[in-house]
């Protein structure tokens, strides 16, 4: 990264430069379950969803691309708010900010096996849910990342959330209610090859 102008360095001297500018800038809560964070398959256990913090980096030619690394947020007011730690991926120039404040054990999501049809032809069908428990206080705003656990050709045939495809996953967003559950739920048909 380039600094944005020249700068002296005296010998044997210490130089502050100015790297970078930290604007109040309005964040929305995103909790977010990734394949990574949890297993596939009929046990794949309870996991806590990871709170990120969710906003705009800017126009571009406004502001700098930021590299991906650890990041110290301040939570509450200036004054009193304590510091944690997170991680921001990273994030290009005009992009969208995101910060992975880490789990959250009020909420939780658990994946699940449903049902496996027999083999029609070269393909078969498999439905599978994930299900989030909101224990909070306030409605939540949720992020599923799926990946279907088969390296075949697969396509989804219907789900009960809406969805994008991006490669091989599938990222399901949706609304949890206070004190609510929320199942999505999907069904991909899976294509061996013909040999």
């Amino acid at each position: 990264y380039l600094l944005p102008d020249p700068v002296t360095w005296p010998a044997d001297g210490v130089l502050d430069v100015r790297w970078l500018e930290a604007p109040r800038r309005p964040a929305t809560r995103l909790y977010r379950l990734t394949e990574a964070e949890s297993q596939q398959g009929a046990s794949g256990g309870t996991r806590a969803l990871n709170r990120w913090l969710v906003m705009s980096h800017g126009a571009a030619g406004e502001v700098t691309a930021l590299p991906a690394g650890q990041a110290e947020v301040q939570m509450g007011g200036q004054r009193a708010g304590a510091v944690r730690d997170a991680w921001i991926p990273h994030t290009a120039a005009g992009g969208q900010l995101r910060v992975d404040l880490g789990p959250v054990a009020e909420v939780t999501g658990e994946r699940k096996f449903r049902s496996r049809t027999g083999k029609v032809g070269d393909s078969y069908e498999e439905t599978r849910s994930v299900e989030v428990v909101n224990q909070l206080g306030s409605a939540i705003q949720i992020e599923v990342e799926e990946r279907p656990p088969t390296e075949l050709e697969w396509e989804l045939l219907r789900s009960t959330a809406p969805h994008q495809r991006a490669g091989r996953r599938l990222i399901f967003a949706t609304r949890v209610e206070a004190g609510g559950r929320q199942e999505i739920r999907y069904t991909v048909r899976i294509r061996e090859p013909a040999f």
